[in-house]
């Protein structure tokens, strides 16, 4: 309140998923790669999925 630099509210209040990016794993571009293909593949899945009386929109 009393400072004259714009402060974030993690400056102010830390939680507990508010780690430092150092201790953050990093995925590399074959892992993000990889995890795409899943994601396109389960859409592609669920997509393909005809409509039953329980899933109707």
């Amino acid at each position: 309140m009393n400072s004259k630099k714009k402060l974030k509210l993690t400056d102010i209040y830390r939680l507990p998923f508010d780690e430092d990016d150092a201790d953050k794993e990093q995925l590399s571009k074959d892992d993000f790669e990889q995890m795409q293909k899943q994601s396109k593949a389960l859409e592609d899945y669920i997509n393909s999925q005809q409509p039953t009386e329980t899933n109707k929109v």
